[in-house]
């Protein structure tokens, strides 16, 4: 039986998309920071571009997913195709080099997913 078996109507809720958006662009903008790579303003403008093309999806093919394999796979799996998506976003937009993108991409992206784990273990859904 899936983990996922009674999603909801809407599997994205629009408050989990603000979530998102809120933890990814500062990260994102911090980490560039950080190793001074690129101004903080591009790698959060590109933290939201690949955040509001991605986060959609990931929530479908995480549902859907666990029609298949258990919930804590399906979370892996989906997250890694969406670091590797939102790099390709980050490097296009500001011009980082691949291994750059991908660090900014991990590091946002393991931010969100962790808060919202955090919240959903505290009943905060």
């Amino acid at each position: 039986m899936s983990y996922c078996a009674d999603r909801p109507a809407d599997p994205a809720p629009v408050h989990t998309l603000l979530l998102s958006l809120a933890t990814e662009a500062p990260i994102a903008a911090a980490v560039v920071a950080i190793g001074v790579w690129c101004r903080p303003a591009k790698a959060a403008a590109a933290a939201i571009v690949g955040t509001l093309a991605t986060h959609r999806l990931d929530w479908e093919a995480v549902f859907v997913a666990t029609d298949h394999i258990d919930w804590g796979a399906a979370v892996l799996l989906v997250e890694a195709a969406v670091v590797i998506a939102e790099a390709i976003i980050s490097r296009t937009m500001t011009g980082l080099s691949i291994p750059r993108a991908l660090l900014v991409s991990v590091f946002a992206n393991a931010g969100s997913t962790a808060l919202g784990f955090a919240l959903w273990l505290v009943g905060v859904e």
